[in-house]
């Protein structure tokens, strides 16, 4: 029986590995990419902002939002869900709660394999502003996308 499963699963494996097309190292369009709106956003200097976040995946309700991010000299303010004003448990939005952690969490998923990463970025501030991840084309949600609209500098 170990044996009939070894025989069954190995080429299911190599199948599926074959099929994925995963990539393997980065891609360096996207690297450069990603470091140009770095050095952007960095170079204007915002500390205090707000924006609203909208999360597409297969997850709960409370995960997608959308909600609004405040950060006050670069750390988390406040998120609060943007149709109720209710706050949100900021845990489930703690790897894109400022415009930096963003940046962190683009760069992880750039690094790791995965068959398609397409992100944009704002053209005046540099911050993600849509991003998409697929990080393997054939699994059905596994999916993940970011949306940053409403970006506003606090004075």
């Amino acid at each position: 029986m170990r044996r009939l499963t070894c025989l069954v699963l190995l080429p299911l494996g190599l199948l599926l590995a074959s099929c994925s097309g995963g990539r393997q190292a980065a891609d360096p369009p996207l690297v450069a990419e990603l470091r140009r709106s770095r050095d952007l956003w960095a170079s204007r200097g915002v500390a205090d902002y707000r924006y609203t976040l909208h999360v597409s995946c297969f997850c709960t309700p409370e995960q997608t939002g959308p909600v609004v991010i405040e950060v006050r000299g670069g750390v988390r303010a406040s998120v609060i869900y943007a149709d109720s004003g209710a706050p949100a448990n900021p845990d489930l939005f703690a790897r894109y709660d400022s415009v930096e952690k963003l940046f962190a969490f683009l760069e992880r998923e750039i690094n790791a394999p995965a068959d398609r990463i397409t992100a944009d970025y704002d053209p005046v501030f540099g911050y993600p502003v849509d991003v998409g991840i697929d990080r393997v084309q054939i699994v059905a949600d596994d999916e993940l996308g970011l949306s940053v609209r409403s970006f506003t500098v606090i004075p």
